[in-house]
């Protein structure tokens, strides 16, 4: 059962906001608001820079749902459903009514990808992410891209010479979208819970470590998507200011040991791991390296490739799963 919090009230007379609203013009005020609702991700950084020192934007951002760094809201309709792709990664996440896919697996598993969006009900997706290019990630968007209705594509800002990179790309042009290129520390709402991206900080020559990698909060309770993300990615972001710490880690690169590194696995503190990997893959993934290092911060592992697609549950101030094997 979800906690119920107490709120004290404040006086309107007394709050600095109040003070600042009867002294400002409300042409003012009223463009304020018009801005955070057109550009809602640049109103909060831009907000989200003065509200540390200026009690009237604390208050303001605070009012706008612009709070820097951390997503209060949530919902006890969360779903995360960790898709059985095999070598590839896919990552369908609802709220409430609104869903994101993160990644499609490679191309053999993309109408197995549409045919579960479609049993789950989903006619919309609020966001479709690339972590990066490699086919193993975006084959399966492609069609995705072709079969539901797309609001937001984001990825990372570097150009992946593939036949699958053009068809993906081609398949986004379609939907009268472009491909949205986020920074570190963006904030992005899905209903009631939200997400925030960590990385890439920066672009480089290994498209592993352009991944997009976000956090995702519903109140309470909190999910990592690394897509293959590796070591240099990872340090990036244990670098950052922006907050790591999760219940839910889905360990990057499939569970290579080029990812998951020791400083990571402190800052992130996951309960739970979920490693998406094809059974007997010519990789070797998830290498053993990686699975002991799990197991000496006592995280919980779910495998695809052993226990078939896995979901998760959460209503804010707990997380229980399902597997489909």
């Amino acid at each position: 059962m979800a906690r119920k919090r107490k709120y004290r009230r404040t006086s309107k007379r007394n709050t600095p906001f109040s003070r600042w609203l009867r002294r400002v013009p409300l042409p003012v005020v009223l463009l304020l608001c018009l801005l955070s609702w057109m550009f809602p991700e640049q109103s909060r950084t831009i907000f989200g820079e003065l509200q540390d020192d200026i009690p009237v934007f604390r208050e303001l951002t605070s009012r706008l749902g612009m709070r820097r760094g951390q997503n209060t809201a949530g919902t006890e309709n969360f779903e995360i459903h960790f898709l059985d792709v095999g070598e590839g990664l896919s990552v369908l996440v609802r709220s409430d009514t609104h869903a994101m896919l993160y990644d499609g697996g490679d191309r053999d598993v993309s109408s197995f990808v549409v045919s579960y969006l479609r049993d789950e009900g989903i006619y919309t997706l609020d966001y479709v992410i690339a972590s990066h290019y490699d086919a193993d990630h975006i084959s399966g968007l492609i069609g995705a891209l072709n079969n539901f209705e797309v609001k937001h594509v984001i990825g990372p800002d570097y150009v992946h010479d593939s036949k699958t990179y053009r068809s993906f790309m081609d398949a986004v042009a379609n939907q009268g979208l472009t491909v949205e290129h986020p920074s570190p520390g963006d904030m992005y709402t899905l209903g009631d819970a939200g997400f925030t991206v960590l990385a890439p900080s920066e672009i480089t020559e290994d498209s592993n470590n352009n991944s997009v990698a976000v956090r995702i909060v519903n109140k309470d309770n909190s999910f990592l998507l690394m897509g293959d993300a590796e070591k240099g990615s990872e340090e990036a972001v244990c670098a950052s200011s922006l907050k790591l710490e999760s219940d839910v880690l889905c360990a990057g690169h499939h569970g290579s040991s080029s990812s998951t590194c020791e400083e990571f696995l402190q800052e992130a503190k996951p309960k739970f791991a979920v490693i998406s990997c094809g059974k007997e893959n010519e990789y070797g993934h998830p290498h053993w390296e990686t699975l002991e290092r799990l197991s000496r911060y006592g995280v919980t592992v779910y495998r695809t490739d052993e226990i078939g697609t896995v979901i998760g549950y959460s209503n804010g101030d707990e997380i229980w799963w399902e597997m489909t094997k």
